[in-house]
């Protein structure tokens, strides 16, 4: 199982430190329904990286995440409430190899998501990976499908 990125709804982890404000932003935007003020949010907190630059994410990649953000959005009747969900129990006896990857640049949240994982699964491997935030697949899909490619063969290191 290779997890990139990866949050788990019902993990609610204590967080030092305030929240940033594109967070506020973000939940605001999801209660009014704000499509395109989403998208440019989550581009900024999924895809850039709250502590990112955009520089390091070329345009064909934001423009590409951005159409697939509000396609996703716009087909959606409601916006499910993600804090009324909780998966946490699925993990109990989940005993088989996992990669866990996630970006230097990805939300203190699911950096501790990421690892929580390696913490909960007997084989889990985790890869942190620089100059990236929540879509390593996205930003650097080469990087990702090598370090699966050599995870898969066992000459990961």
């Amino acid at each position: 199982m290779v997890l990139a990125g990866t949050g788990l709804f019902g993990f609610q982890p204590k967080i030092d430190g305030p929240d940033p404000a594109i967070y506020t932003e973000y939940e605001a935007a999801l209660a009014a329904h704000d499509v395109s003020r989403l998208v440019d949010l989550a581009e900024a907190i999924w895809l850039v990286g709250i502590d990112g630059s955009e520089r390091s994410e070329p345009a064909a990649n934001r423009e590409s995440s951005r159409l697939m953000y509000r396609d996703f959005l716009e087909s959606r009747g409601e916006f499910t409430q993600y804090r009324d969900i909780n998966d946490t129990h699925s993990l109990a006896g989940l005993d088989i190899p996992a990669m866990v990857i996630v970006g230097e640049h990805d939300t203190a949240f699911c950096v501790m998501v990421a690892d929580y994982l390696e913490r909960t699964l007997p084989q889990a491997t985790l890869v942190r990976m620089p100059a990236v935030a929540h879509f390593p697949n996205l930003s650097k899909p080469r990087e990702v499908s090598e370090l699966i490619w050599q995870w898969l063969k066992g000459t990961y290191k």
